[in-house]
Order: structure tokens, then sequence, then C-alpha cells
């Protein structure tokens, strides 16, 4: 098995596309093909994407904006890793490269988990992140969408 971590392209996003309609949160949250594709090919022209390849199949995918999406940070806007290869750490080398970008230029990385979706809250909590928010009813009444941060510490230091 070969896995390799490379800039998604557009020949990528049919493929992350079906990680996204088999996984959660968005099989809850009924996420269209159309959304979905937009959403992949907003991040690959405006955002920064990275896939991971295991002998040339998309396994997994992560669009984030660097800097300017989010007030204070960066922005994690989407992840994702097929089922099949969960558990492996790709999740995890996913997240570590976005947050090494935002954090050139930014000391703090946000992201909004789904309430109901809790193996992803206890991915992120691993990770460092911590609630500092939540928006109730965000994508569909009845559900959260909870604000995470990881920080580096405040933008100001004052002596």
């Amino acid at each position: 098995m070969r896995l390799v971590y490379r800039e998604m392209r557009k020949e990528d996003v049919a493929e992350c596309i079906k990680i996204i309609l088999t996984s959660e949160p968005w099989k809850t949250l009924r996420t269209t093909e159309k959304e979905a594709r937009t959403s992949l090919l907003g991040g690959i022209k405006s955002g920064k994407t990275i896939v991971a390849k295991v002998d040339n199949k998309t396994v997994g995918f992560i669009v984030f904006y660097p800097k300017g999406a989010f007030p204070l940070g960066g922005y994690i806007k989407l992840i994702g890793v097929h089922k099949d290869f969960r558990g492996m750490g790709i999740g995890r080398e996913l997240m570590k490269r976005a947050e090494k970008e935002i954090f050139n230029y930014a000391k703090n990385s946000f992201l909004l988990v789904s309430s109901f979706n809790k193996a992803a809250q206890k991915f992120y909590r691993s990770l460092g992140y911590k609630k500092v928010g939540e928006i109730p009813d965000a994508i569909m009444k009845g559900y959260s969408e909870i604000i995470m941060r990881k920080t580096l510490g405040p933008i100001k230091r004052f002596s």
C-alpha cells in the first residue's frame, strides 16, 4: 500500500463526492451531490485542498482556508476519509498538514462540527480543539453546529 498526499485536482472530485455521500455528517444533513461538488470545487478555486491517495485511489481529503474565511484565523471546511481507511491516521495527517499552513498565517484554526457527530467531536478534541460556541439550527432544524478552535495563543501580546 502506497499512501501519497497531494493537492486535490478536478479529477479527484468524483471520488471525494462518494466519500461525502456515504459518510457522516453529510448523510444526516442530506447533502446532495451538487452541494458536495460545489464545496469541493470552491476549495480548489479559492482555498486549499489535499487528497490522500492509496494506489491512485482517493481515500481521504481536506478543504481549508488558511486565511480570510473565518475571523481571527483559518477555517477547516471539510474533511473526509473513506470508511475502509479510517483509524489509519489519514485524517490526523490531513489535519496536521492543513494546520501547518493555517498556522503560517494565523494563531487560530477553526472548524464547525455537527452536534450529533460525536465521533468527529472526539477526534477534534484529541487534536487539541476546544468548543468555543454553538450555532443552533444552522443547517438543519434540531441540530447545532459546534464551533471549535485550536489556538497557538492570543493574537496580541502586551508587556
